[in-house]
């Protein structure tokens, strides 16, 4: 543009093509005003410019607010981002975040952030409806991650996370703890060969106030699955050693600490065989050793117990097969397509695993069954809840459906669906014959269209677990929609814990008024006006209460050398005051926080990714 919102004019100006600029007595105007001079400015062209990223704004659990970030670049190798903050309600903040990149010393980032925060209630109670929150006034946040090749296939990383507060992401850092509630730290060194790895991990309770598994440290090798020699069998292993503690969070104090050391290692044979030139069946049989020392802590049973050798054995058999059939002269505009092929795979897999020596009771729950909304493996490595290893005599039954034409010269696939559940022909306590059936199906009737469903069925009591529906429409950079639809079966505090016996979340800290279950509608709109305008809406709808949990309008703006976007964001917590924002970003074009049409809506068919 000819006009464009920041300028600079300059008395005399230097230029060394692709090197720097050099100006002397320059003035910068924002449109005709000038707002700053410089009696000497110098800009380097070959690499990207310090700037300001500025978003002040007013929050209600915040009150006035101005966030500004100065971006610095020194080198390819060393950048990042100084922060200063305020808050009327919450005081004064700043932070440091840096990229670094040390060469064969290893790369990496770190950050630091730290406020006095002068009414940290302000996250709870009455302006949020949540009623925890925390009475320290000097809050931080460190992270550090650092990872180093040291020799060819052999690696080290390094992250560590510390915070004040269990609160401190969920108050200033809402989308990193959205993505991760309770950050962990580690060590790991790995080393890689061609049929084996080796790994050391040690993972210590950094934050007393989450519960943690620790490992102090556990060392574990791998054998991936390869042939024995000249022979049809193939052979794959695990084995680790390490101390590990079960630390609990500072307020769980129903729940107490124990430790051990526990080797185990498990080595499985397996026999791949393919009967008339396409089906697919692999006969396995494996063994697992695990070793507890005396144990410490906890239940006085398991601590009095001594040492304890659990044996285990597993075996089965997996049998598939692939068809496909091609119609090469399918056509349709209306469904864009050029010509289809069908890909069908029946899958089956039998596992029996007899009652083992000890049963899951009896031993200390380092690696234990966690509640997961997904299908968990039922086989050998994969299935990697070692502690809970109990009598199983399942068979797994599948079906993949894939169906593929070609768009813009390459394969795409129109319809991906997936069909599992397991058949349990002995059943343990609260356990029915059939488990849940699983059907995830992704429809893509357009390139720029895709339909997504994924459900959960109860066949046992006739009963809906889970659906999650969504449609996302991108036919063009000018405007996108995604609509989708989750619900989730409100299961009661008993009924879980008898679903997951070995979690402690649900063993210990539910009480009546706990909810599981949600009946979730959400909606993300966003319309490109013109080429300096665009627009996002975002909404979030409980139905089983009637409660609008989130919305929010985004009103953006491209000055050409600037970008702005204009946010209003209301949430419901549904008990207190609603939480309201509205906020007002600014950022150069040339390193944008978020430029025109970044925000728009992808092809995707999950909540969050």
């Amino acid at each position: 543009r000819s006009d464009p919102l920041l300028k600079i004019r300059t008395r005399s100006l230097s230029i060394s093509p692709g090197k720097f600029i050099e100006a002397r007595g320059a003035t910068l105007y924002a449109g005709n005003v000038p707002v700053f001079y410089f009696p000497y400015y110098r800009r380097r062209l070959d690499q990207p410019p310090n700037h300001w990223s500025i978003t002040p704004g007013y929050r209600s659990r915040y009150g006035m607010f101005f966030e500004g970030t100065y971006n610095w670049h020194l080198s390819d190798r060393l950048n990042g981002a100084a922060r200063l903050d305020y808050r009327t309600l919450r005081g004064l903040a700043g932070g440091l975040d840096v990229n670094y990149d040390l060469s064969q010393a290893g790369q990496g980032d770190a950050s630091v952030y730290i406020l006095d925060d002068r009414d940290p209630q302000s996250g709870a109670g009455s302006r949020s409806g949540s009623t925890e929150f925390t009475t320290r006034t000097d809050r931080h946040r460190l992270s550090l991650y650092h990872s180093v090749n040291v020799h060819t296939n052999l690696t080290a990383k390094l992250l560590l996370q510390d915070q004040s507060d269990p609160f401190m992401n969920r108050d200033f850092f809402e989308s990193d703890f959205r993505r991760n509630p309770q950050p962990a730290s580690h060590i790991e060194i790995a080393k890689h060969w061609d049929n084996y790895s080796l790994s050391l991990l040690a993972q210590p309770q950094v934050d007393d106030f989450y519960q943690t598994v620790e490992r102090l440290p556990e060392l574990r090798a791998t054998g991936l699955r390869q042939r024995l020699g000249s022979t049809p069998l193939f052979h794959e292993s695990e084995t680790s050693l390490g101390h590990f503690r079960f630390s609990p969070a500072d307020d769980q104090l129903h729940l107490g600490e124990y430790e051990a050391f526990r080797a185990d290692t498990h080595h499985q044979l397996l026999l791949p065989l393919t009967y008339f030139g396409w089906l697919n069946v692999t006969p396995h049989a494996g063994a697992r050793l695990t070793h507890y020392d005396s144990r410490s802590g906890g239940d006085p049973a398991l601590s009095q117990a001594g040492d304890v050798d659990r044996f285990v054995f597993n075996t089965g058999m997996e049998l598939s097969f692939k068809a496909s059939s091609t119609w090469a002269d399918a056509q349709s505009s209306l469904l864009d397509v050029e010509g289809l092929r069908h890909i069908v795979q029946p899958m089956m897999n039998y596992v029996f695993v007899p009652e083992p020596s000890d049963r899951p009771w009896e031993l200390p729950q380092f690696d234990r069954d966690l509640h997961s909304l997904r299908l968990r493996p039922i086989d050998f490595p994969d299935y990697n809840s070692i502690d809970t290893i109990d009598s199983r005599n399942v068979l797994r039954l599948g079906v993949r459906n894939r169906l593929q034409t070609k768009r813009l010269g390459e394969v795409d696939d129109v319809l991906n669906w997936e069909l599992f559940t397991d058949w349990r022909l002995e059943t343990a306590v609260h356990e029915a014959r059939f488990n849940d059936v699983y059907s995830d199906l992704e429809l893509k009737p357009r390139s720029w269209l895709l339909l997504g469903s994924e459900l959960r069925y109860d066949p046992n009591e006739r009963l809906l677990n889970e659906s999650n529906h969504s449609i996302s429409l991108l036919p063009n950079d000018r405007w996108s929609l995604t609509l989708g639809h989750r619900y989730l079966r409100d299961w009661s505090p008993d009924a879980l814990k008898e679903r997951y016996p070995y979690d402690p979340f649900f063993e210990n800290l539910l009480d009546e008024d706990w909810r599981w279950g949600n009946n979730l509608v959400y909606s993300r709109v966003y319309y490109r006006l013109n080429e300096e305008w665009g627009f996002r809406m975002i909404h979030q709808f409980e139905a089983s209460d009637g409660t609008m949990e989130e919305q929010s309008y985004s009103l953006y703006r491209d000055f050409s050398s600037v970008t702005s976007a204009l946010r209003f964001r209301l949430r419901d917590h549904r008990s207190g005051k609603n939480d309201f924002s509205v906020s007002l970003m600014f950022s150069l074009k040339a390193l944008p926080s978020l430029g025109l049409g970044d925000d728009s809506n992808r092809l995707e068919t999950r909540l969050y990714r």
